[in-house]
């Protein structure tokens, strides 16, 4: 994985020093996302990249031939950057964050939606649903949703059950959405302007600017049904034991 970042970032600095020494200045034309893919595929460490251009953040996309690795690159977006020390102190509040956030995102990449590009549920969107339910757990879990415990006293098989349960089951899309900063919680829809026409999908505001990051997984109904149907599943009885798989 680390020679995999020295690589790209050696070509990454080639690829700016030719733009400077040509006069090109990198978000002047698109074709600057296919010089630097050519020079990847030349590069030989995977086979197959793509371009995808015409994104509200146009990137880059291959998968590293040696680790295997799925690799994004953009220009010009530090909202990667700032988003860093964010999870960082959430991670360091919320030990459930990562594992929760590993296996929820294996749960919808077998399912092809996990692409941001095709209306599925990318890394940041997903980490910060999982915070804001574990912030909504753990404030009025009890109270508005039943739940017996707060998420200190939850396992992670039991987290995950219930984060199937509220996105699956409980939370209505046409009227709520959902804060993720300080406390986190739930706000109307209709208390915001334009975000109640997200009738339906998911609406989460953004820890770094208030805007609306849910709005872009336009198949969030589809990823609905997959997070109700792992819920259904987890309670249903197995045939061979008689029991589900919650009680084993």
């Amino acid at each position: 994985a680390l020679l995999l970042v020295v690589l790209i970032f050696f070509l990454l600095l080639l690829f700016l020093f030719q733009s400077v020494t040509m006069g090109v200045p990198l978000d002047a034309d698109k074709t600057q996302l296919y010089r630097l893919a050519k020079a990847i595929r030349l590069a030989g460490i995977t086979e197959e990249v793509e371009v995808i251009a015409k994104a509200r953040v146009p990137i880059i996309k291959f998968k590293d031939a040696a680790s295997g690795l799925d690799v994004d690159i953009s220009f010009n977006q530090s909202s990667g950057l700032d988003a860093i020390p964010y999870m960082h102190d959430e991670m360091e509040s919320l030990p459930a964050v990562k594992p929760l956030t590993l296996v929820l995102k294996l749960f919808l990449s077998v399912r092809k939606l996990n692409e941001p590009f095709h209306g599925g549920v990318g890394s940041f969107l997903l980490q910060s649903m999982v915070i804001s339910f574990l912030k909504i757990v753990h404030v009025r879990g009890e109270r508005t949703f039943q739940w017996r415990s707060t998420w200190q006293k939850m396992s992670l098989g039991a987290l995950l059950h219930a984060f199937f349960d509220f996105y699956g089951e409980r939370l209505n899309y046409d009227t709520v959405g959902l804060k993720v900063k300080g406390g986190g919680g739930l706000f109307k829809k209709t208390k915001r302007n334009g975000w109640e026409q997200q009738m339906g999908r998911l609406a989460l505001e953004s820890p770094l600017d208030r805007s609306d990051i849910g709005r872009g997984a336009y198949r969030f109904s589809n990823i609905r049904r997959a997070f109700k149907y792992a819920w259904l599943a987890l309670l249903a009885p197995q045939e061979s034991v008689g029991k589900s798989l919650l009680s084993r």
